[in-house]
């Protein structure tokens, strides 16, 4: 099996180890005797071989670290290890051959104050930092996001800097990607007027967020926090008279066998503001080892603007059929290919047919058949060139057999791409005019 190679920190902790001992044998508090030779003599012999075994291992260790480690002097490196070439994409031999300009330049040009005055200042005697993070330049020209740590030694008797290296690229990147994913849902949750929340079930615990909030146009630092009982949100954001529609949804969450219970429910709720809102809530449950519902998570979708939008067209649609129904034209829609698919109810009383008859039928059906040829080809001609028809009169067929005459006007329904798509129109019941016309007329 491969040996682990061992980190920085566990480097320096068997060096600070090593030298622990070494100072023991140096002070005297280790006597190595070996035979009858001078104790002094095999001392000060002891002492050489364990400073040489120390340093030997140290620099193994150094070698086998998963971390780079530079050892710098006057601005060049004089130490690097294996894993240091990695790092920054240069041999050994090339990393100790650099120029102090050339070593200045692994550094990022934005990024080399804040490392090279360290370094001076380290070197100086000053306390600084020992960890930082930077931008390397490698051999190839890419950058890459460096994690160092620094400390003051001295490397053959002179005063240097060694910094252990280690790249968070990755690391970097996948921060960067965690924060834009985080700033986008912010964004979704706003545009879409959506906010999080969870339901700890057994502390009677609401979980809020700044989302959740948004919604109800307030803040934790206004509401005291993050978390509610759920009384205090009832008080707080419920409408009094839907409280208890919320209360029993809550109940059935609680009750719910099924694992996989989700509901769906809209409410009114008390803006911060006072001013009353609409919101639909989806939730779900989280049960226990023992079947028990310990938790209830969901989002609440701010609908106020989609339910004052249904209601001012509810009102609209409601003006519009009592106006049609207090005048005596209908009003009748027809698709692409000139087949009913709206109209209104004085259009049955026009037609002596229901609705459902005449929706998917086109007008000439109900036409005497010289009257439908003309029509047609009137009808075709106006949809060509995709012109309005104003007070056009034609007769038409009751079940009975009966004929009675229509006056029709309509105008083309266009789409985005230019295409008709239908005709929408009045028309009205005139048989009693033209009655009274063939009367006038023959009395001429």
């Amino acid at each position: 099996m491969r040996q682990k190679k061992p980190t920085y920190k566990e480097l320096e902790t068997r060096l600070a180890q090593a030298e622990e001992i070494l100072g023991a044998i140096r002070s005297g508090e280790i006597d190595v005797i070996i035979g009858v030779k001078s104790p002094l003599v095999v001392r000060a012999k002891a002492v050489e071989q364990a400073l040489k075994e120390s340093e030997e291992k140290y620099r193994c260790l150094i070698e086998q670290s998963l971390q780079g480690v530079l050892i710098l002097q006057d601005f060049r490196i004089v130490f690097a290890n294996k894993t240091s070439e990695e790092i920054t994409g240069y041999t050994i031999e090339e990393l100790l051959s650099l120029s102090p300009e050339k070593v200045t330049a692994l550094v990022h040009p934005e990024d080399q104050a804040l490392v090279w005055g360290r370094f001076r200042e380290r070197l100086a005697g000053k306390t600084v930092p020992a960890h930082y993070e930077y931008r390397g330049i490698r051999k190839d020209g890419s950058i890459r996001w460096i994690e160092m740590f620094a400390s003051f030694i001295e490397y053959n008797g002179k005063p240097a800097v060694q910094a252990a290296i280690i790249d968070i690229t990755q690391q970097k990147q996948t921060e960067v990607a965690l924060r834009t994913s985080e700033a986008q849902l912010s964004n979704a949750l706003r545009i879409a007027h959506l906010g999080p929340w969870e339901y700890d079930v057994a502390n009677d615990m609401f979980i809020f967020n700044d989302p959740f909030y948004a919604i109800f146009r307030t803040t934790a630092e206004r509401e005291g926090g993050y978390t509610m009982s759920s009384s205090q949100y009832a008080q707080r954001f419920l409408h009094p008279e839907d409280r208890p529609i919320v209360g029993e949804e809550i109940k059935k969450a609680l009750e719910a066998t099924d694992p996989y219970f989700s509901r769906q429910l809209e409410h009114r709720i008390i803006y911060a503001d006072g001013e009353v809102g609409y919101i639909t809530v989806r939730f779900f449950i989280v049960k226990d080892d023992q079947g028990r519902t310990v938790k209830t998570y969901g989002v609440n979708q701010d609908i106020t603007e989609r339910k004052r939008a249904e209601e001012s067209l509810r009102k609209s649609e409601e003006r519009f059929r009592n106006i049609a129904e207090a005048t005596s034209e209908y009003i009748w829609e027809t698709d692409a290919q000139a087949r009913y698919c709206y109209g209104t109810e004085r259009m049955e009383t026009t037609y002596r047919r229901s609705l459902s008859d005449l929706m998917g039928h086109k007008p000439f059906d109900f036409m005497p058949p010289e009257e439908a040829r003309r029509m047609r080809r009137l009808i075709a001609e106006t949809a060509r060139q995709k012109q309005p028809f104003r007070n056009i009169e034609h007769q038409t067929l009751r079940p009975d057999g009966t004929i009675f005459w229509q006056q029709v006007s309509g105008i083309p329904l266009i789409d985005k791409e230019g295409n008709l798509v239908g005709y929408r129109g009045t028309a009205s019941d005139i048989t009693e005019r033209k009655k009274t016309e063939q009367e006038m007329a023959s009395l001429q």
